[in-house]
């Protein structure tokens, strides 16, 4: 339900080593983001009304506090085409 950043950081203020951490993750892989970034923004978009001008404002913000970058976000919606006021 998060980035792998926010889970990077989430795990340092538990206390973890940040060796440890990064070998985890080098062991898993870390991969592409965009794909998890849709479907948040499409599962937010269920309860959002679509006409709300702020729309596109909203999901960046959503999707911000998860911890993903703000270029794959735009990036994703972008795809999605969705278009509205900021970014």
């Amino acid at each position: 339900t998060r980035s792998l950043k926010r889970i990077r950081q989430d795990l340092r203020e538990k206390g973890l080593d940040q060796e440890v951490i990064a070998r985890a993750f080098e062991a898993a892989g870390e991969s592409d983001e965009r794909p998890l970034i849709r479907h948040f923004a499409e599962k937010k978009l269920r309860t959002l009304k679509a006409e709300d001008p702020s729309l596109r404002v909203k999901l960046i913000r959503h999707l911000a506090g998860k911890g993903f970058g703000m270029s794959d976000i735009l990036s994703v919606l972008d795809e999605m085409d969705l278009q509205g006021d900021g970014f």
